[in-house]
């Protein structure tokens, strides 16, 4: 029997196709390799990646730029491609949300595009950053971290600040070995049973 998983966003969801063309912070939280819907296939993959994303085109609930959602749930399977390999990064990727080309018989996808080469959207997301010093990406069932840097001092896309959307049309990264894998990637292994099948670096990627 397959069950339906809950969204953890805290309230708020940024779902991709009300965000195309807006400008966004991402950090990836978390993998679920199995987690199926009423609309799920059993030849389909039924997979979410999960991340908190600030989207710097609205406003909070203050009215301050910046709409935080904590834990979105993105299935869309280019979106899951393009971010699988950032999972626990500590630099955010700065990125525009796009929709890709259609192919016959299937919507466009949603696509990641890179910004850091754009001065105004770097300017922008360091003055979010350095008016947000406090904000930490969550971590998977557990309490986020403690601040460990100025991220005013982040906004420059010569310092390697920004992580990057993985390229779907490159080969995917070799596998990950337990000496190698972060607390992050750790703790998501061995995260509470019960929530899904979490994403297990030493084992490599899942197949599509």
């Amino acid at each position: 029997m397959a069950f339906e998983e809950p969204e953890e966003t805290g309230g708020i969801r940024l779902n991709p196709r009300d965000i195309v063309n807006h400008l966004l912070l991402v950090w990836v939280i978390d993998y679920i390799a199995h987690s199926p819907t009423q609309f799920s296939r059993p030849d389909k993959p039924s997979d979410v990646i999960v991340v908190d994303a600030v989207d710097l085109d609205q406003v909070d609930e203050n009215g301050s730029v910046g709409l935080v959602a904590r834990k979105c749930w993105w299935r869309q399977a280019q979106l899951i491609q393009a971010l699988r390999g950032k999972i626990g990064g500590a630099d955010p990727l700065l990125v525009r949300m796009g929709k890709g080309g259609a192919t016959m018989g299937r919507n466009a996808p949603f696509v990641l595009v890179s910004m850091t080469a754009d001065p105004q959207c770097v300017g922008r997301a360091g003055q979010w950053m350095k008016m947000n010093p406090d904000f930490v990406p969550s971590t998977p069932g557990v309490a986020p971290p403690v601040p460990s840097g100025d991220w005013g001092q982040q906004a420059s896309p010569q310092g390697s600040a920004w992580d990057q959307p993985e390229r779907p049309d490159l080969p995917p990264p070799r596998p990950i070995t337990p000496a190698e894998e972060t607390v992050l990637e750790r703790m998501a292994r061995s995260s509470v049973p019960g929530t899904g099948t979490r994403y297990q670096g030493s084992q490599g990627p899942i197949p599509f």
